[in-house]
């Protein structure tokens, strides 16, 4: 994740090796990335995926921006 600690975040996708996959541990990393912008007060994270990935990163609160501004963002920030 890159941050500039006050109005925006970006998150470069998350890859969890595909041996330990279903376990939890992509979830809890987003979940920690995602606190520590709610704490320092960052009003959008911009997330950047892979193909594929939609809801996966859905079921975290994330939705798609329209075709004319690709990617994704957390929605019901401030």
């Amino acid at each position: 994740m890159l941050s500039d600690g006050v109005l925006h975040a970006l998150i470069v996708d998350v890859i969890v090796r595909p041996d330990v996959r279903g376990q939890g541990i992509g979830t809890e990393i987003m979940k920690r990335l995602v606190a520590r912008c709610q704490e320092a007060g960052v009003l959008q994270v911009q997330l950047f995926s892979a193909r594929g990935k939609r809801d996966f990163y859905e079921r975290l609160g994330f939705v798609a921006r329209p075709d004319d501004g690709p990617g994704m963002e957390l929605g019901g920030l401030p």
